[in-house]
């Protein structure tokens, strides 16, 4: 049963010492919030009437969280936001003082606000003491009667008392998650390392790996890696999941967007609610509307200081992201800037060992590998591949005439014909010396000879400018449709046989 005040004062002092006794072993012993509130809250039910009992705690300046309300004897689990402004918890909280409130009629002077769902017009008094740790006010403890005059200043002065109780016990408890949750940033930090290190230059693989780690952490519904274009224009996006399905984007052009933002300040943008934003100029939901974006944290990517692309994380759920948030998101995009700056680094170095140093095409190894690639998708899908061998006449007559820079010259023309008479999917290589090669994916065998026609026109139309004059570029070609079962050496030994055959036709023509 509640303890009232018309107690004898001996038996009564006995209590409020056992009370704050009990009260000080529950909230050293219980690190969880709610239940060390659950647990405070039964004490308090003992101690004082309790027809309501709210903990309200600092949120962000204009308003109070109230992670624990119960209101006659039942525990409401929703989220409560309870305005500062003209509230007597607000004006408690601002002030650091305690507050008894005796009769209805002082609620109303007080002009007190409701914050829970249930008819206030039943509290007859209440009791309001501040959670102050040192000199800072962390939020509001009360109690409320439905019968006036239950409270008196020894309840107040004992509520105030469990007020400096909880807030230490709060502020040991926010201590607690801040370690254990910088305990579980460094894990994922040390885990994406590794993930890093292991994932093969696969830019896909290793932001695939951070989302799901990440998501562990914060709620990362959509995660978004682009990355900009040497111009500096566009963004082309390497990965974007949204809930748990990766998302294809096309090349989003950067001005006038947060990422223009973010890669000229070279700062993060922290947007708390997309639709209300000031700095918002068109919202459009992206995916499921029931879903969409409500929060978003974008983060420049950069090796040194040299912006190479955006970094994003959005949520459903309006301030999903805060400081622990944004410095997690920092040390993975730094990690990550550095991962794909490998990753263009071997690109790059993967693409001068693919290509021919004179030409720029595709060199031997490439073409070896592709149409190996090319063969076995075939099989698979039951079509054919074309391959063209081409064999530059007189090359070595060319070179002893007019020296090895002509036929550099004479060799480049014939990677320009090339280029120009076939399609962007075709894979055109230089095989070694005047040998060239392509592999047509999908070139039916009937479009083979309008293919050799217009290379042979094109070919014509390079004329090499020598002293003295000029010469034209003559050119074999020989071309082989792959069969059932033919791998990329039969395949090449039937090009180049076909090559042999027209140069014997041209031989003879002479």
């Amino acid at each position: 049963m509640a303890m009232r005040s018309d107690r004898p004062g001996a038996r009564r002092l006995r209590d409020q010492i056992r009370f704050l006794l009990d009260t000080a072993r529950a909230l050293s012993r219980e690190p969880d919030l709610d239940a060390l509130f659950a647990r405070l809250h039964e004490l308090i039910a003992e101690q004082f009437p309790s027809w309501t009992f709210f903990i309200a705690l600092e949120g962000d300046g204009a308003g109070m969280d109230v992670p624990f309300y119960v209101e006659d004897g039942k525990r409401f689990q929703q989220a409560i936001r309870l305005p500062i402004g003209e509230t007597i918890t607000g004006e408690v909280f601002r002030s650091g003082q305690p507050m008894l409130v005796r009769t209805r009629d002082e609620f109303d002077r007080l002009r007190t606000m409701v914050i829970g769902p249930g008819d206030t017009a039943r509290a007859g008094s209440a009791i309001y003491a501040p959670l102050r740790a040192g000199d800072r006010t962390l939020g509001v403890i009360s109690a409320q009667s439905e019968e006036p005059n239950a409270y008196d200043e020894r309840d107040l002065e004992l509520l105030v008392a469990v007020g400096e109780q909880t807030a230490i016990a709060v502020v040991n408890a926010w201590r607690m998650l801040e370690i254990e949750q910088q305990r579980r940033e460094m894990e994922l930090l040390v885990q994406i390392g590794r993930g890093l290190a292991s994932d093969e230059f696969s830019l896909q693989q290793m932001c695939r790996r951070i989302h799901g780690q990440l998501s562990t952490l914060i709620d990362a519904h959509v995660f978004y890696v682009a990355l900009l274009s040497d111009d500096g224009e566009n963004l082309h996006p390497e990965y974007c999941i949204d809930g748990s399905t990766e998302q294809r984007i096309d090349v989003v052009p950067v001005k006038k967007t947060f990422a223009e933002s973010v890669l000229s300040s070279r700062r993060p943008i922290v947007i708390g609610d997309l639709p209300s934003d000031r700095r918002v100029r068109k919202y459009d939901p992206f995916g499921d509307k029931a879903t969409a974006a409500r929060s978003v944290i974008m983060l420049p990517l950069q090796i040194g200081e040299r912006p190479i692309g955006i970094v994003s994380a959005q949520s459903p759920t309006v301030n999903a992201y805060d400081e622990s948030a944004l410095r997690l998101l920092r040390s993975i995009t730094d990690q990550l800037a550095l991962a794909i700056n490998n990753v263009q680094l071997y690109r790059q170095t993967e693409q001068r060992a693919d290509r021919d140093a004179l030409t720029d095409l595709y060199n031997r190894r490439y073409a070896m590998r592709r149409l190996t690639d090319e063969l076995d998708r075939a099989t698979r899908r039951g079509t054919r591949v074309c391959l063209l061998m081409l064999d530059l006449d007189n090359f070595k007559a060319i070179n002893d005439t007019y020296g090895h820079p002509i036929g550099d010259l004479a060799l480049q023309c014939i990677a320009d014909a090339l280029r120009k008479s076939c399609r962007a999917s075709d894979i055109i290589c230089r095989y070694g010396g005047d040998e060239f090669v392509v592999v047509f994916p999908d070139l039916i065998e009937a479009e083979t000879a309008p293919m050799v026609t217009r290379l042979r026109d094109e070919l014509l139309r390079h004329t090499i400018p020598v002293p003295g004059g000029s010469f034209a570029l003559e050119a074999s070609i020989g071309v082989a449709v792959s069969e059932t079962g033919m791998d990329a050496g039969a395949l090449m030994l039937a090009a180049d046989r076909a090559l042999y055959r027209d140069k014997e036709r041209a031989r003879r023509k002479r």
